[in-house]
């Protein structure tokens, strides 16, 4: 599931460019959001033989490879627009989301961390630090990642349920059983949440009866 919640797109920002180079971009743009990620890709290719100079080209050229699990060939992508624009936190976010999935999660949260610093609080990049911070066995920076994420906007479910999960990892069975129910509360169509939930008292429910079993034979 945390896996799942770092497969997400960056924004999204209208440049100009020569007229047909700028066509391919717009109509791989629509392909992409129709879920076509091969002709995608194809037409952000196209984009770039006419001008290997536009940026967003090799982002979204990337950003299909990664919804198609081409998680090497969306870091290539991601590696290029960087060498183009070194300023903008985009590139940097969506190589994170590509190092993540490669497990590089230190190469990763460097690249958050660079995120960041271009775009300081952007409540996405935090839920994703947070994620790759939880994913590399951090928990304790993961949960103050998401909290950072939850109070930029309250009603981030993903982010909710990122911190139950980290919190449970810890031992906070109690927190994390409150954030289950945050996320559940915001998220109410997701009905996977009511099985972690009930992991979670299940969780909380055998802990208590080690501890009575332990006062119980203590001297």
């Amino acid at each position: 599931m945390i896996l799942f919640i770092l497969i997400f797109l960056a924004f999204q920002q209208p440049v100009i460019f020569p007229q047909s180079a700028a066509k391919f971009l717009e109509k791989g743009s629509l392909m992409a959001e129709k879920g076509d990620l091969k002709k995608a890709i194809t037409l952000f290719t196209k984009c770039i033989e006419q001008d290997s100079s536009i940026y967003d080209a090799y982002l979204y050229r990337g950003d299909s490879k990664r919804m198609m699990e081409d998680y090497a060939g969306a870091l290539s992508d991601y590696n290029r627009a960087i060498l183009l624009v070194k300023d903008d936190y985009r590139g940097y976010f969506k190589r994170a989301l590509a190092n993540c999935m490669l497990k590089n999660y230190t190469g990763a949260l460097k690249d958050f961390d660079s995120s960041l610093d271009l775009n300081p609080g952007n409540g996405k990049v935090l839920l994703g630090r947070g994620c790759a911070r939880y994913l590399a066995g951090d928990f304790k920076g993961a949960i103050l990642d998401l909290t950072k994420a939850l109070e930029h906007n309250s009603h981030n479910g993903l982010a909710a349920f990122s911190r139950a999960a980290a919190r449970e990892d810890s031992g906070d069975i109690k927190g994390a059983i409150e954030d289950y129910k945050l996320a559940a509360s915001l998220n109410p169509d997701l009905k996977v949440m009511d099985y972690f939930l009930r992991k979670a008292e299940s969780k909380l429910s055998e802990k208590k009866s080690s501890k009575e079993v332990l006062s119980e034979i203590a001297p």
